[in-house]
């Protein structure tokens, strides 16, 4: 990204006219040093490591190798050891997914492998599912969507289970959700909550416009956002008629119980 934004600066002189260099050699940057800021707190993140940092290395390693089936008994191993469901979501599989995507991101391992890992951990989270569904209703409903082109719909799946599992119904409608098929959905189901997901930098005007129609026509939604793509952007999402963003699933439920009421 720095090499990009250094190639961008060499030609500003040639291409844009004088009177607008500054501003944009002030905006370069000014990115520039959002990159360095971002790669700080992920280095400082990894040093701090998870609480079950042991588990992630185990299950990562797994992942990495290509070893579908140990994968898959390490969240036997998990939960049989008495590991909360929960925890093995935001703990090991959430964490682990984030380290996949940081190597992809840096180019450490190939776009096949990122999939792989994102197939499998979707399979060994079928693995609890039985445990997820079994729980007492709570008489609410979440709606759960990645908007416009937004095909990462890993997180956005978590969050999901992690709500359905406190009790709540959820409508997960995936990745690369159309705009219309989003807002019929929230006619038809009237959630209690609408959460949207955006990895992506690129899909967050996308997001945004969405946030605005919504809210143009249903004014009383509770709409909430999140996802990879909102860190490093200095809390774009203040700008927009949104009620809730976290950078946690947990948070995001724990939120939602206290301000939202539910049905009746």
């Amino acid at each position: 990204m720095k090499n990009h934004l250094d190639c961008i600066r060499k030609v500003v002189p040639e291409t844009i006219c004088e009177d607008k260099q500054e501003k944009l050699l002030k905006l370069l940057e000014g990115a520039k040093e959002a990159v360095d800021e971002a790669a700080r707190q992920e280095v400082d993140k990894i040093q701090q490591g998870s609480h079950y940092e042991a588990e992630v290395e185990q299950y990562l390693e797994s992942l990495l190798r290509k070893n579908m089936r140990k994968t898959l008994y390490l969240i036997q191993k998990f939960i049989e050891s008495g590991i909360p469901t929960v925890d093995i979501y935001t703990e090991i599989l959430a964490e682990s997914m984030h380290r996949v995507g940081e190597l992809w991101h840096t180019a450490k391992i190939t776009v096949d492998t990122e999939h792989y890992c994102t197939s499998v951990t979707q399979v060994a989270m079928a693995q609890m599912y039985p445990a997820l569904f079994s729980t007492k209703r709570k008489g609410r409903k979440m709606l759960c969507a990645c908007p416009g082109t937004e095909l990462h719909e890993m997180g956005a799946r978590m969050v999901a289970d992690l709500f359905e599992y406190d009790g709540w119904d959820t409508v997960y409608l995936g990745a690369a959700v159309p705009q219309d098929a989003i807002l019929e959905s929230i006619r038809s189901e009237q959630p209690d909550l609408i959460a949207l997901s955006v990895t992506m930098p690129q899909h967050l005007m996308t997001c945004q416009e969405l946030v605005e129609v919504i809210r143009s026509e249903f004014p009383d939604a509770k709409i909430a956002v999140g996802g990879n793509a909102f860190q490093g952007t200095h809390g774009i999402w203040k700008k927009w008629p949104i009620d809730i963003y976290t950078e946690d699933g947990r948070e995001l439920l724990k939120r939602a119980n206290s301000e939202i009421s539910g049905r009746k």
